[in-house]
């Protein structure tokens, strides 16, 4: 029978067990700090990706031992939500960033900042969906109720589409708000694309 596994962070390290089996199947390892996030169950087989309290995502083939076969760096805050497909890795962080990492090149393919931590990030091949939750909320000291937030310092969901016709929003667009480059809006102010989307294959 095909093991199903599963995953249990503890501490530093995340452990993996068989479902069918309970029995142990190998310990993961590589953080200088707590993980604070794990995906395995929407990972393809024999991956997972972690996040940690030390700023680094990494990918781990858990066919092949304990160590990542891949670590991602570039939050500067813990790491607390990951995804990952066959080629692409997704990562939130407590500084607000949700970064898209590209496991062909090991590298950032594009970011994307907002003011309050992310508590959740996650993809389908369309769609890009993030949740940036606020730090904490503000209480009435008499009523012990939640005050009203001004808008800013609410929190935010926001949803990206990588839909396959990039153009399909330019064409809904007045032409004047249209601009008269070749390529799509690719300067979409809150990514940061790190190449040009058409050398990525």
């Amino acid at each position: 029978m095909k093991p199903q596994p599963c995953a249990l962070k503890t501490k530093h390290e995340v452990q993996l067990y068989d479902l069918c089996t309970s029995g142990h199947l190998s310990t993961m390892r590589g953080h200088a700090q707590p993980v604070t996030s794990l995906n395995i169950h929407s990972s393809p087989p024999n991956t997972l990706v972690t996040g940690a309290a030390d700023r680094r995502v990494r990918v781990f083939d858990t066919r092949r031992g304990s160590q990542p076969a891949m670590t991602l760096s570039g939050h500067q805050g813990a790491v607390v939500s990951t995804q990952c497909d066959d080629w692409k890795v997704a990562s939130g962080g407590k500084d607000g960033l949700v970064v898209v990492w590209d496991r062909r090149m090991s590298g950032e393919l594009w970011s994307s900042h907002e003011r309050h931590p992310v508590a959740r990030c996650w993809f389908t091949s369309r769609y890009l969906v993030a949740a940036h939750l606020p730090q904490r909320r503000r209480t009435d000291v008499v009523s012990g109720a939640a005050e009203p937030l001004h808008r800013c310092h609410r929190g935010l969901l926001r949803v990206m589409d990588f839909s396959v016709d990039p153009l399909y929003y330019t064409r809904l667009l007045p032409s004047v708000c249209s601009s008269g480059y070749d390529e799509p809006s690719r300067s979409f102010y809150h990514l940061d694309l790190k190449l040009p989307y058409d050398t990525i294959s």
